[in-house]
């Protein structure tokens, strides 16, 4: 199981072998629902493992370990909208890279960036 938290830091998401992403409060200890995850043809519950919040935590990147595939999903539907066949890891990290000229302000860094190719 990996957890991953959204860019605004309000939620937590773990993916597991259960075959769903669950949801919890970062502000209060509460458990806010699970998504389903198939991806599987024969419909037997897919085993989840890494998982990355992508697209300002509206999507999930997380791999299906019994298929040995990576998928995105939409998190408010659960609908995967990608495939990634052959490509799978039990840990994703994401990164935030500022455009060129900008800066990233998280809740705990700041990082700037200037880009020598302006």
């Amino acid at each position: 199981m990996q957890l991953a938290v959204d860019p605004s830091h309000h939620r937590l998401y773990a993916a597991g072998f259960s075959g769903h992403i669950l949801k919890f409060s970062t502000s209060k200890p509460a458990y806010l629902g699970e998504i389903s995850v198939s991806e599987a043809q024969r419909g037997a519950p897919d085993k989840l493992s890494g998982i990355s919040i992508l697209d300002g935590g509206r999507d999930a990147f997380v791999t299906v370990e019994n298929i040995k595939t990576s998928v995105v999903v939409k998190l408010s539907t659960g609908r995967i909208i990608r495939k990634l066949p052959g490509i799978a890891s039990n840990r994703w990290v994401t990164v935030v890279i500022p455009a060129a000229g900008s800066s990233y302000r998280g809740q705990d860094t700041h990082v700037e960036y200037n880009s020598p190719y302006q």
